[in-house]
């Protein structure tokens, strides 16, 4: 164990007098550090809330994305439909021309 001598007393107050200079010293440099770290945060925040809207948009683009393609197949499902009547109707009025083979004349 150490003697409290006061030889000792006075090393430990210069110590304590070194650091308290070394601190002072680098106070300005570590309140800045801090002042520049809370700019950062503030422009980090500001682009993670553009990410954020960009990201909202990005999913609003692939929901309607989404939902054009489900109207381009019901439209395609009913311009199916629509036509495969319209064949029926055509093949069904060539059967009945069938029939009609001498009297039409198809030069």
């Amino acid at each position: 164990m150490l003697e409290s001598t006061p030889r000792y007393r006075v090393g430990v107050r210069t110590m304590q007098w070194e650091l308290t200079k070394r601190f002072t010293r680098s106070w300005p440099k570590v309140s800045g550090a801090c002042r520049e770290f809370v700019e950062s945060l503030s422009r980090v925040s500001a682009a993670c809330r553009g990410l954020r809207v960009r990201r909202e948009h990005a999913k609003d683009d692939r929901e309607h994305a989404r939902m054009m393609s489900g109207v381009r197949w019901k439209k395609t499902k009913r311009l199916a439909g629509r036509s495969s009547g319209v064949v029926e109707k055509l093949t069904g009025s060539q059967e009945g021309l069938v029939g009609l083979d001498g009297h039409i004349d198809c030069r």
